[in-house]
């Protein structure tokens, strides 16, 4: 039996194995996009910049960039999510989830975490707690995904149910 015919048992319905290889490449562009937009509202612009010519300083952007990062990553968390959440809420909806997916609860993996919500966010318009919520429901022990991998799907899935919701009452309200 190839690879191609092997189907997956999760609760997506996903389909042959090489139906899901996009999904895990998106999911890692996703999370990379995301690392990368944390890292640069992180960066702080040190020196001078040219304007028309003069030469200003940027001292106040230097101090709110410090600011933030020296805050950890569930404190930026509590200021990037939407809705918000307070960071004991975050920390124990995230928890759970890192601990599903088997991502260990470290400063490092909470920053990735939240950087792959907050890009999802981003993206398709789903807020991050709600996709926490969705990857803890739709958690099968017998597959074995990434965290960033079972967010994108998350993601995915509720932007569907939005969609059909949405449809449903455009519908109804034309009856």
């Amino acid at each position: 039996m190839t690879a191609d015919k092997v189907f997956s048992s999760n609760i997506f319905m996903l389909g042959p194995l090489k139906s899901i290889r996009p999904m895990r490449k998106t999911s890692k562009m996703l999370a990379f996009a995301g690392i990368i937009a944390l890292i640069s509202y992180g960066c702080t612009h040190q020196g001078t910049v040219n304007l028309n010519g003069n030469e200003q300083t940027r001292k106040s952007s230097e101090t709110a960039a410090s600011s933030v990062k020296d805050k950890t990553a569930l404190e930026q968390m509590e200021i990037a999510f939407e809705a918000g959440y307070k960071k004991e809420e975050i920390k124990a909806r995230l928890d759970k989830a890192m601990e599903l997916y088997g991502l260990m609860l470290t400063e490092e993996n909470y920053s990735r975490a939240g950087s792959t919500l907050v890009a999802l966010r981003q993206k398709n318009r789903t807020r991050e707690m709600d996709i926490l919520s969705y990857m803890i429901k739709s958690h099968v022990p017998s597959v074995r995904i990434h965290f960033a991998e079972a967010a994108g799907m998350a993601s995915a899935m509720l932007v569907a149910g939005n969609t059909r919701r949405r449809a449903e009452r455009r519908a109804d309200s034309h009856r």
